[in-house]
């Protein structure tokens, strides 16, 4: 199956324009395939994390190297979109740089 995903910027130091992107993207895919479309559509480094959380500010669930970021409570890269959805009563968050806190909202707009 095929989820398409909204990707918009909520948040952040400098934030100043509207920028949402829309990526189709198989269910199979891993967090960091997910941060590699992000990345190239954005024209990122590799500076980011992604968390589940009730608020931008809430992390409850987050994805990362376990040696960079929250070695005790982190979910590896390698875990899939497919494993995540249903989010329940979380929101998905992509964190891109972590001195300007650029801080996207990741909503499933359909799947097929």
């Amino acid at each position: 199956m095929i989820y398409r995903l909204t990707v918009e910027c909520i948040d952040g130091r400098h934030y100043d324009h509207e920028t949402i992107r829309i990526i189709d993207i198989d269910e199979s895919a891993t967090m960091y395939a997910l941060f590699d479309i992000i990345r190239e559509a954005n024209g990122f480094d590799h500076s980011h994390l992604f968390y589940l959380g009730r608020t931008p500010q809430n992390k409850k669930v987050i994805f990362g190297n376990k040696e960079d970021y929250y070695p005790n409570e982190c979910r590896p890269y390698t875990s899939t979109l497919s494993s995540i959805y249903p989010l329940g009563n979380l929101k998905f968050y992509f964190l891109y740089d972590f001195g300007d806190q650029w801080i996207f909202q990741i909503k499933k707009a359909g799947n097929y």
